[in-house]
């Protein structure tokens, strides 16, 4: 038998009331998610699960990812100095300040000439939760909203690690013909990874190519770089591993 005009209507109101019911609870979910994968207390959060696997002792939920390092190199790719001085401080403090530096002091290490550009590296190895706010059996990690709590689940591993790869000059920008383009081991972070930089070799927006770190040393501390247009230069910077792996990344000033 046919259902009425009225009766069908019932019938969409309930769907749509179901609907907007699973909608809030997976929006509420979310909103959860949110607040524990980007919180200080996210250690609270973690005190039952093992630590073993997190040997990089940067947990990257600690902190807020302005600088979006979890998906840098497979995405923009191009720092310059707000970008690297965030992704510093980012670090720094997903490591409970005990790795890296203050963006304050590398400044101290910056030069007043308008015309010297320092470059700071970063090359380093970080970890993130493995959660799934939407679906927690695709990540590594449940969460219990009465305990507060999160718990591994066998099997599965419960941070992801990541490399991530951060090179940029330290000024917003330069005046001058000629640029000059410094590197110290001040400004390189190349630590807690297990890739570290073997060779750099540096496009400086000219065409010409330099080399700057030889088996992982830095072989020259200055270039002076003529330039004869004005506006901002995208610095290429080509980098192999000491695994044998390579990679590359964008510097403007």
């Amino acid at each position: 038998m046919k259902k009425t005009l009225h009766q069908q209507i019932n019938v969409l109101k309930k769907i749509v009331i179901t609907s907007l019911l699973i909608g809030t609870v997976l929006t509420t979910k979310a909103q959860i998610t949110t607040e524990i994968i980007h919180s200080k207390s996210i250690d609270s959060v973690l005190i039952d699960v093992s630590k073993a696997t997190l040997n990089s002792n940067v947990l990257y939920n600690r902190v807020h990812s302005f600088a979006k390092l979890k998906t840098f190199n497979d995405s923009v790719n191009v720092s310059n100095k707000n970008h690297f001085e965030q992704a510093l401080s980012e670090l720094h403090r997903a490591s409970k300040m005990q790795k890296f530096q203050t963006v304050d002091a590398i400044r101290n290490n910056y030069s007043f000439e308008k015309s010297t550009v320092e470059i700071g590296i970063i090359n380093t190895n970080f970890h993130s939760i493995n959660y799934n706010g939407k679906n927690e059996q695709l990540g590594g990690l449940v969460y219990d909203e009465t305990a507060k709590k999160m718990a591994a689940i066998t099997s599965k591993q419960p941070f992801i690690e990541t490399q991530t790869l951060v090179i940029a000059p330290l000024k917003k920008y330069a005046i001058g013909s000629t640029i000059n383009f410094k590197f110290s081991n001040t400004l390189l972070f190349d630590e807690n990874t297990h890739k570290n930089i073997q060779s750099m070799d540096v496009d400086f927006d000219n065409g010409q190519t330099h080399t700057i770190i030889t088996n992982g040393s830095i072989v020259q501390n200055s270039v002076p770089v003529n330039y004869t247009i004005n506006g901002i230069k995208t610095l290429t910077f080509n980098i192999t591993f000491t695994d044998g792996s390579v990679g590359y990344t964008f510097g403007e000033v």
